[in-house]
């Protein structure tokens, strides 16, 4: 009679006992820990699990990222001022930068100081509307400038160009003493001063004489009435140092032309054509000269002329012959002058 297997008999606790641990092994990968975070059904529990907490600190410090959008019409953004200044002049040490809301703006005003030797600023959490930007250190002139915030415009810089103060004031009147209004008065430094440009230093008199040449920095300056390369009187030496210098101006008594420019072939008013005037010394040289340009009547204005012989000469190259014609100018008079021009 045949032996039956001892294994044959085992089977079937070997099968259950692997059955069993088939059920515990699925139901760890099915079932969790019960312990494990139990998320809100908003996000994944296990990125919360494994997330550092934030503070709001944090919070602040992250940037926002896509467009704003909020049911309230008080829409926050961030505007960056920037400061600008001449290349010989020196940035303040702490600069105050103010943001000023304009109109129907509910907002409250700001302001906020650069950091030493800093030129720029930012404001966070602007409100949408109308601001007024303005700084005013110590040593430059106000600076304003209107700031318009919005949604297409969520962060805005706005640059201050900032001019310092210091100037050349005085009065300038003639030999009899009278006020001499509308005439130019410059202001060249005795030494170059790298990075100023000499063409700022300019300013008319008003009706009683009086003038000021603003945004100079300090050293010793040539002030004299007319424009920079034609005085019509003495140079002064004055010292800038500091915020203020004066220099008053005494010159000749003057005379003024009016030119007025014809076509010669159709008797009609020239305009933009460019008008010279240059004195003729006694001894035939050169001297104190000027230029003009006709407006669309065909004149030109020449309120300032130390008395003498002048050649106006009219040059329109690509249209016009070159043309000139001697006028003698008289103190306290006006010479009105009408002159035609051939075309080419």
């Amino acid at each position: 009679m045949p032996q039956r297997s001892k294994l044959t008999g085992a089977s079937p606790t070997i099968l259950l006992v692997g059955l069993a641990l088939l059920i515990a092994v699925s139901a760890w990968i099915l079932w969790p820990d019960s312990t494990a975070p139990i998320g809100d059904g908003t996000s994944d529990p296990t990125n919360q699990a494994n997330s550092a907490p934030v503070g709001l600190a944090d919070l602040d410090s992250q940037p926002v990222r896509g467009p704003v959008r909020r049911n309230s019409p008080l829409v926050q953004a961030t505007v960056t001022v920037l400061l600008a200044i001449p290349a010989w002049a020196t940035i303040p040490e702490t600069v105050k930068i103010e943001l000023i809301p304009q109109g129907s703006n509910p907002a409250q005003k700001r302001h906020l100081w650069t950091k030493s030797g800093g030129r720029h600023v930012r404001f966070d959490d602007v409100q949408f509307g109308s601001w007024l930007v303005r700084a005013a250190p110590r040593g430059f002139q106000a600076t304003e400038v209107p700031l318009s915030v919005s949604e297409i415009a969520a962060a805005p810089r706005q640059v201050l160009n900032l001019v310092p103060s210091r100037s050349i004031r005085g009065r300038v009147i003639d030999a009899t003493g009278a006020a001499v209004a509308r005439v130019p008065v410059s202001a060249r430094p005795v030494e170059a001063i790298p990075g100023f440009t000499v063409t700022r230093a300019t300013a008319t008199t008003d009706e009683e004489g009086r003038y000021r040449l603003s945004g100079l920095p300090e050293g010793k300056y040539w002030v004299f009435a007319g424009e920079l390369r034609s005085a019509i009187g003495p140079m002064v030496e004055t010292q800038l140092i500091g915020d203020e210098a004066w220099a008053d101006l005494t010159i000749p008594a003057l005379g003024s032309a009016t030119i007025t420019a014809i076509d010669e072939l159709t008797q009609l008013p020239i305009a933009d054509i460019r008008v010279q005037a240059m004195r003729v010394d006694p001894d035939g040289q050169p001297g104190h000269t000027t230029f003009k340009q006709t407006l669309a009547d065909g004149t030109a204005s020449f309120p300032a002329l130390p008395p003498g012989l002048y050649d106006f000469t009219f040059l329109k190259p690509s249209l016009y012959k070159r043309t000139t014609r001697r006028f003698e100018v008289t103190a306290n008079q006006d010479a009105p002058l009408r002159v035609t021009v051939l075309p080419i």
